[in-house]
């Protein structure tokens, strides 16, 4: 369960910085 949590924690954080950088970008 923790692992799986995990995971979805780095993803979420993962698309944030995306998201941000593409803001950015613009």
């Amino acid at each position: 369960f923790t692992v799986y949590v995990t995971s979805l924690v780095q993803q979420a954080n993962k698309r944030k910085e995306e998201y941000y950088q593409s803001q950015q970008s613009k």
